[in-house]
C-alpha cells in the first residue's frame, strides 16, 4: 500500500506541517501543535506539541467515528486550521527535525472542487436525485457487460476522482448522523449514503478502492441515526420490568468509560432538534431509498469475506421491522422488485432473505445469525447492548411484528427444507429457556412454539416431545409453568398417527396420551 502525505477528514485534506490544537484529556486544555506525520493510519496522525516537547499519536475523536473501547481515552485532535488542500504558512516554519525531507510529489495536491461536487453541495436533493438516476444504469450492469461504458473511465476522463467523491459523500453522511442535525442535513446524509451504496454496486468498485468497511457499515445503519430518537425513547419506556428475582440481583459496578458514554448520550439528547411532519415524511423517503439501495447492492456485492458487515446488516434489518406498520399479507421472496416495495418491514424481510444466500457466505452461519435475531422478535423482547434482554410492552405493533416473524420462519422452512429444520429445533429450545415469568408472555410464547412444532416432521416432533418431558422437570418454576402451557397448545393440534415402518420409539410418542 502506497503511503500518502495527506489525510482526508470531513471532506478536507490535511498535510504535513499543518497547525492544529490537541488535548490529552476529555475536558483538558488545548495545546498548539504541528502535524508531524500522516498516511500511516487512515484515522490517525502524529503531532508535535511544542509546549510539552514530546510526540503523541493523536487518534481523531469524533462522535461519528468509532470510539476505542479499551482502556482510558487517548488524546484528542479537535481543531485543524487548514484550508482545503492548503499547505502550512511560510511565516510559521516547523522545527528543522520535523520538516519534510523530500519535496512533495507532483500531482498529490488536490485541484479545486469540481463542478459536480459543487452541484451536490449547492443543488441539494435535486442534484442527488439526478446523480442517482444517472448512476443507476451502471449499477444495474452485470460484471463483464460491455454495452455500458465503464463508469470509472468516465470519471477519469472528466477529471473527477472517485476518492474525492467518496470523501464528499462520507462528509455528508457523518454530518447528518448527529441528533442536532437539521432535517436538510439528515435528508442529504441519507441520499449520500444511498449514492455510496449505489457506487459499490458498479462493477470495478473494489479495484477503484471505493469500498471502505467502516463507511459501508455507517451508511447501512444511518436510518437509526437520522430518524428522530424520541421514538426510541418511547420504546424504552414501553419496556416492562423483569421479575422480582431479577430486581434483587446486584448490578456490577459501571466503568468510567460507560459513565462517560452515558453523559455523551445525555448531551446529544439535549441537542436534538424539532422536526415537522413534512420533515419526517422527507426523512422516511430517504430511509426507503437507502434500504432499496442496500438491497440492490446485496444482489451483486458479496459479503462472504465481510462477516462483521453481514452481522450488522442482519441487526439493521431486524430494527427496521419495528419502524412502521406492515400489511397483513407479506411476500417474503428475495426475487421481488425492490423499487415496488414501499414499506420498510417488507424491505427488511427481503434483506434478511438475501443474506441467507450462499452468495454471502456459509448458509448455516447465515441461518444461525438470522434466527438468533428473530428469537427476540418472537419473544417480544429487546436485546440490550449490555445485560439481559428486556421484555417489551405487549402492543399491536409488537404482536404484528411477532406474527410476521413466525410467517417468515415458516416461509424459510418451506423454501430451504432440510437446511432450516435444525435451526427451528434450536429456536424452540431457546424460546423455552428465554421465557419470562409473566403469564401474557408465556401464553404468546406457547402459541409460537405450537406454530414452530407444526413445521417439524414426525421424527423431530418425537425428539422435541421427549426433550419437553425433561424440560418440565426443571428446578425453576417458570420453566415448569411454560411446559404446561406448551402441552396445552400441542393437545389442541391434530393428533399424529404412526406410519408404516416407523420406529417403535417414535410411534409411542406421537399420540396425545404421551403428553
Amino acid at each position: 500500500m502506497q503511503k500518502m502525505d495527506y489525510m482526508v477528514f470531513a471532506g478536507k485534506q490535511y498535510f504535513l506541517g499543518d497547525k492544529c490544537q490537541v488535548r490529552l484529556e476529555t475536558k483538558g486544555r488545548y495545546y498548539n501543535a504541528f502535524i508531524q506525520e500522516v498516511g500511516t493510519h487512515s484515522s490517525a496522525v502524529s503531532v508535535f506539541i511544542e509546549e510539552l516537547g514530546q510526540n503523541r499519536s493523536q487518534r481523531q475523536r469524533h462522535r461519528y467515528f468509532r470510539k476505542s473501547r479499551g482502556g482510558g481515552k487517548g488524546a484528542e485532535l479537535l481543531v485543524v486550521t487548514s484550508s482545503y488542500g492548503g499547505r502550512p504558512s511560510s511565516q510559521t516554519p516547523l522545527p528543522p527535525r520535523f520538516q519534510p525531507t523530500a519535496p512533495p510529489r507532483p500531482g498529490l495536491h488536490p485541484p479545486p472542487p469540481s463542478p459536480g461536487e459543487e452541484e451536490i453541495l449547492v443543488g441539494g436533493d435535486q442534484a442527488f436525485t439526478l446523480l442517482y438516476n444517472c448512476l443507476l444504469p451502471y449499477a444495474a450492469a452485470q460484471q463483464g457487460e460491455e454495452s455500458v461504458q465503464n463508469l470509472w473511465e468516465v470519471l477519469g476522463d472528466g477529471g473527477r476522482s472517485p476518492r474525492r467523491l467518496v470523501a464528499l459523500l462520507a462528509y455528508l453522511v457523518l454530518r447528518g448522523r448527529g441528533r442536532a442535525a437539521t432535517a436538510q442535513q439528515r435528508s442529504s446524509a441519507l441520499q449520500a449514503a444511498s449514492l455510496y451504496l449505489l457506487l459499490l454496486g458498479v462493477p470495478g468498485s473494489i479495484a477503484s478502492q471505493v469500498f471502505h468497511q467502516v463507511l459501508f457499515d455507517t451508511c447501512s445503519d444511518l436510518p437509526s441515526h437520522c430518524w428522530p430518537q424520541d421514538v426510541a425513547k418511547k420504546r424504552k419506556k414501553d419496556t416492562v420490568k423483569g421479575s422480582k428475582t431479577d430486581s434483587k440481583r446486584s448490578r456490577p459496578p459501571r466503568s468510567q468509560q460507560e459513565v462517560e458514554d452515558e453523559e455523551e448520550e445525555e448531551e446529544e439528547e439535549e441537542e436534538e432538534v424539532h422536526l415537522s411532519v413534512q420533515d419526517l415524511v422527507t426523512i422516511r423517503e430517504g430511509v426507503v431509498l437507502l434500504v432499496q439501495s442496500l438491497l440492490r447492492l446485496l444482489r451483486t456485492f458479496s459479503l462472504k469475506e465481510k462477516r462483521q458487515s453481514a452481522t450488522n446488516c442482519t441487526q439493521i434489518f431486524t430494527k427496521l421491522l419495528y419502524f412502521e406498520p406492515a400489511p397483513q399479507d407479506l411476500s417474503f421472496s428475495d426475487q421481488q422488485d425492490v423499487s415496488r416495495l414501499k414499506t420498510l418491514p417488507q424491505l427488511a424481510f427481503c434483506g434478511l432473505h438475501l443474506l441467507l444466500s450462499c452468495y454471502h457466505g456459509d448458509q448455516k452461519e447465515s441461518l444461525r445469525r438470522v434466527f438468533h435475531r428473530l428469537l427476540y422478535v418472537i419473544l417480544m423482547m429487546k436485546r440490550m447492548d449490555r445485560g439481559r434482554p428486556a421484555p417489551l410492552a405487549i402492543s399491536h405493533t409488537t404482536m404484528a411484528v411477532r406474527g410476521h416473524a413466525l410467517q417468515f420462519v415458516c416461509h424459510l422452512v418451506e423454501d430451504m427444507k432440510e437446511a432450516a429444520l435444525p435451526f427451528v429445533k434450536i429456536l424452540l429450545q431457546h424460546i423455552c429457556f428465554q421465557m419470562v415469568e409473566k403469564s401474557e408472555f408465556r401464553c404468546h410464547g406457547s402459541q409460537a412454539v405450537g406454530v414452530l412444532v407444526s413445521l417439524l416432521p414426525d421424527d423431530d416432533y418425537a425428539s422435541y416431545v421427549r426433550w419437553l418431558s425433561g424440560y418440565s422437570r426443571h428446578s425453576k418454576m417458570v420453566y415448569r409453568l411454560f411446559a404446561v402451557d406448551v402441552v396445552m397448545v400441542l393437545l389442541q393440534q391434530p393428533e399424529r398417527s404412526a406410519g408404516v415402518g416407523m420406529a417403535g420409539g417414535v410411534a409411542s410418542v406421537l399420540p396425545h396420551r404421551y403428553l
